[in-house]
C-alpha cells in the first residue's frame, strides 16, 4: 500500500509504500514514476508539477510477486490565472467588471478584489460606478493554497458630458472678420473629437470668417469626449449693416425744438429703404408727424424731438438702430456736442 490520496499536494510530495506478508514475508519493494525503470525502495520524493503516476508492487522471500499497483501523485506548486474583462478605454457610466481565474491542476478555489483600497471581498462580478479613475485590484487562491499574485487595473468612469462655452458678441459689424473661437473642457476623460458648423458649412476652430452677407448667422459646437458624451451649443449672431450718421446741428443747446439725424447706408446699398417703424435712436422711436416726414425717414432722414432725451454737456453718444425694408438689422453711431 502507499501513502499517497486523492488530494492535490501544494509541493514536492514524499511517497511511502509499506507491504506486508504473513508467510514467508516480503523481500523487495520496486516503484516506478510515470513509466521509468522500476528501482527497488518504499521511500521517495516526488517533486514536478502535475500528476505523476507512481507503479510498484512487491515480492516475497518464496519469490511471489505482487500484481502491480498504480497511484496518482498531484502536485500543483502553480498559482491560479486571474484576468478581468476592463479595457484602457473610458466608460459612460456604472461598469460590470467580470473576472475570470484558470487553474489547470487543483482548480481555482476562491477570487478575491478591492476597489480603490477598500476591504478585500470575495466575488468575480461586482459593479464600479464612482466617477473617474477607479482602482481594481485582484487575485485568486487555488484548492491546495497557492495564492497569485495581486493584478491592478483601472476602471475610468466618466458620467460628465464636456463644456462648451462660445463667448461671442450678438451682434456683428458686415464686413468684420470673425474668428471661429470657443471654450471646449473635460477634466474627466478629455477631448476626442470637435466639429464646427457656420451655417451648416464645416470650418476648425481658428478660422478666420470675413462675414461678407448680413442677417442670422448659427454658430455651431459639437464637442465629444473620449467616454463618447457629447455636447452641442449653438449660437446666433446678427451681422448688420453699418451706417454713418450725421447730426443737425451739430451742437445741441438746450432741450427744445428739433434735431435731425441723417443715416446714410454704405455704397452699393443706397437705394434700399428705411422701415421707419423699427428705428429708435437711444431707444427713443423715430415718430414722424406727417407723410412728408415719414418720405423722408425711409431715405434716412430722421427728426426727434430734443425733450424726448436727457442731454448732459459733453460729447454724448448716440445709436441708430433698426431694419431696413428687406428686414436687415442696421446700427449707425456717432456723438454730439451738448452745450
Amino acid at each position: 500500500t502507499s501513502n499517497v490520496s486523492e488530494q492535490w499536494y501544494q509541493g514536492e510530495t514524499k511517497v511511502e509504500l509499506t507491504a506486508t506478508d504473513d508467510l514467508s514475508g516480503v523481500a523487495k519493494t520496486f516503484y516506478s514514476v510515470n513509466g521509468s525503470e522500476f528501482v527497488e525502495g518504499t521511500s521517495f520524493t516526488v517533486s514536478e508539477t502535475g500528476v505523476k503516476e507512481v507503479s510498484f508492487y512487491s515480492v516475497d522471500k518464496a519469490g511471489n510477486v505482487e500484481e502491480t499497483k498504480t497511484v496518482k501523485v498531484k502536485i500543483d506548486k502553480n498559482a491560479p490565472e486571474t484576468t478581468s474583462n476592463v479595457s484602457e478605454q473610458w466608460y459612460q457610466g456604472e461598469t460590470k467588471v467580470e473576472l475570470t481565474s484558470t487553474d489547470d491542476l487543483s482548480g481555482v478555489a476562491k477570487t478575491f478584489y478591492s476597489v480603490n483600497g477598500s476591504e478585500l471581498k470575495e466575488g468575480t462580478s461586482f459593479v464600479v460606478s464612482k466617477e473617474g479613475v477607479n482602482t481594481v485590484t485582484f487575485y485568486s487562491v487555488d484548492n491546495v493554497g497557492n495564492v497569485e499574485t495581486a493584478k491592478t487595473v483601472e476602471v475610468k468612469v466618466d458620467k460628465t458630458a464636456p463644456t462648451v462655452s462660445i463667448p461671442l458678441e450678438s451682434e456683428q459689424a458686415l464686413g468684420s472678420t470673425f474668428t471661429l473661437d470657443y471654450v471646449a473642457a473635460d477634466n474627466l476623460s478629455g477631448i476626442e473629437a470637435e466639429t464646427v458648423t457656420l451655417n451648416g458649412q464645416v470650418y476648425k476652430k481658428g478660422d478666420k470668417i470675413i462675414l461678407d452677407k448680413p442677417g442670422s448667422y448659427k454658430l455651431l459646437v459639437t464637442v465629444t469626449d473620449a467616454a463618447g458624451w457629447t455636447t452641442q451649443v449653438e449660437k446666433e449672431f446678427l451681422v448688420y449693416i453699418q451706417v454713418t450718421l450725421e447730426v443737425l446741428p451739430k451742437v445741441i443747446k438746450g432741450n427744445n425744438g428739433v434735431f435731425t439725424v441723417k443715416a446714410t447706408l454704405p455704397k452699393g446699398l443706397e437705394s434700399i429703404s428705411f422701415d421707419v417703424s423699427t428705428v429708435t435712436l437711444n431707444g427713443v422711436s423715430a415718430d414722424p408727424k406727417n407723410n412728408g416726414l415719414q418720405k423722408q425717414a425711409e431715405k434716412g432722414h430722421f427728426k426727434f424731438e430734443r425733450e424726448d432725451f436727457t442731454w448732459k454737456k459733453g460729447e454724448v453718444a448716440l445709436e441708430l438702430r433698426g431694419k431696413l425694408e428687406n428686414g436687415y438689422l442696421f446700427i449707425g453711431k456717432t456723438t454730439v456736442e451738448v452745450k
